[in-house]
């Protein structure tokens, strides 16, 4: 089964859960916007929002870099799962 976690990464969760359902054999895939520092990321794909006030040109750009990933991760899933 192809799941996919998306949106935030509060606590490392979407880290966790992309880690146990591939340890089950699933392929999982985490697509995180925004980034906090404290937080694990291996292996998920991140788009960062820094700088996005003093940019605004720049925030836009990555918004809709992250929209198209997200169309096609959401495509490519059986399962999303929106956190």
């Amino acid at each position: 089964m192809k799941i996919l976690l998306a949106r935030s990464n509060i606590g490392s969760q979407t880290y966790t859960f992309v880690k146990a359902f591939r340890a089950l054999g699933h392929e999982a895939r985490g697509l995180v916007y925004g980034c906090e520092k404290m937080f694990t990321h291996d292996g998920l794909e991140v788009f960062e929002t820094y700088g996005l006030r003093s940019n605004p040109v720049l925030g836009v750009w990555k918004f809709v870099r992250w929209l198209t990933a997200l169309k096609r991760a959401i495509d490519w899933a059986d399962v999303v799962h929106w956190r």
